[in-house]
């Protein structure tokens, strides 16, 4: 049976129930998550807080649709938990106009291979920030309309993969916290016991990369922070350089295995480190990288990367780091030099690192597992859709 057809505007009417903030009251705004992940409340704010933006109050059980993000999938249903809430004029809301259409069943079919296209179509505008959902555009958009039971049972089904896929995920991301934790734990646990420490001048030399000329299509690279990973050195993010100035770096300035690579700029970057191995031997390394290398005989270079990336070791990091004259967050050659690191016996050193690669590997183990799980479950809603809404197409 082939489901009648019908315009948006002819089963969906827009709601919009003006509401002039009170200077002096606290309220609560809405946003809509792109690609059909729902509403979310904002904190808090007094009317005088609101700007200039008209809004409207929110109602339960609506279709709700951002008009600067509907083509990227801004597409909602209103909850129980969003009454009281206000919205701003970017935001559309629509009540079925009597019981010819489920509300969920809409959403999940303007989120469909088959719906979200008709949105983008009534979605004009050459840039991502100019395509504004046109509303007479969209309730002139013809869409399929089956049986009311049909639609309900689709939303129904949906809604229950949707629900479960949360609550997985929900769990993994617990579960990458503890994994988390327990890593962050053990490194405390093992390296805090020990009182007797050093200056990391006193037992290493600290060397500053050069800054580099760049230059594509020379082939060759420059370790960068980019390439600084928690779990190695990866080159994908190396850019190329002049053949003159890389040819100009003396040894010194260029990565060897055991090298103890530290970001030294940069929120959110700065203090990243990692141990160099073979794979990126002779390649320069530039400005915003320390490299620290180790006299042996006192300290190994993987216990320096396992101290430094420990909750101590991060201590240190965010007491040292200051600011240059361009205001970017930075840690100094000198500041790290100044570290007081752990130096227990060569022999209780190397026992650490082992214990530490094992549970680091336990770890790796898990993580690997839940990012399997999360391929798997990523596909589950939208095959469901397709399924769901495939006689449409």
């Amino acid at each position: 049976m082939v489901a009648k057809r019908v315009r948006v505007g002819e089963v969906l009417r827009l709601e919009r129930i003006p509401v002039e903030p009170d200077p002096t009251t606290e309220y609560v705004t809405i946003g809509a998550r792109s690609f059909g992940r729902g509403l979310f409340h904002y904190e808090p704010k007094i009317g005088q807080q609101l700007g200039s933006l008209r809004f409207f109050a929110v109602q339960p059980d609506r279709l709700v649709i951002s008009n600067i993000k509907g083509w990227e999938g801004a597409i909602a249903v209103s909850g129980a938990n969003d009454h009281g809430c206000l919205a701003s004029n970017r935001f559309l809301s629509y009540a079925p106009v009597d019981d010819r259409i489920d509300v969920g069943w809409a959403r999940w079919f303007f989120l469909s291979e088959q719906g979200l296209p008709l949105i983008q179509r009534a979605s004009p505008g050459s840039a991502d920030r100019n395509r504004t959902l046109s509303m007479a555009r969209f309730e002139k958009l013809e869409i399929p309309l089956p049986p009311i039971e049909k639609q309900r049972h689709a939303a129904s089904r949906l809604d229950r993969s949707s629900s479960r896929i949360r609550v997985i995920s929900g769990q993994s991301a617990t579960t990458r916290a503890a994994v988390a934790l327990i890593l962050g734990g053990w490194l405390g646990s093992a390296i805090g016991r020990f009182d007797e420490r050093r200056k990391l001048a006193e037992i290493a030399v600290v060397t500053r990369g050069r800054s580099p000329r760049y230059e594509a299509g020379t082939d060759l690279l420059a370790v960068n922070q980019a390439c600084i990973r928690w779990d190695g050195l990866d080159l994908t993010g190396a850019r190329q350089v002049e053949r003159e100035w890389w040819s100009a770096v003396p040894e010194t300035g260029r990565v060897r295995a055991g090298d103890v690579l530290v970001n030294s700029t940069g929120e959110g970057t700065i203090g990243r480190v990692t141990l160099a191995d073979d794979t990126a031997y002779g390649i320069p390394f530039d400005s915003h990288i320390l490299v620290v290398r180790c006299d042996k005989s006192i300290l190994l270079p993987e216990f320096l990367a396992i101290y430094l990336r420990s909750r101590d070791g991060q201590t240190q990091v965010n007491q040292a780091k200051g600011a240059n004259t361009t205001k970017q967050t930075e840690l100094g050659k000198t500041k790290l030099e100044r570290f007081m690191v752990p130096v227990p016996s060569l022999k209780m050193q190397a026992l650490l690192v082992s214990g530490f690669r094992k549970v680091q590997k336990r770890a790796s183990l898990i993580e690997g597992l839940l990012d399997e799980q999360a391929v798997r479950i990523s596909a589950v809603v939208p095959a469901v859709l397709n399924e769901s809404f495939a006689e449409f197409a």
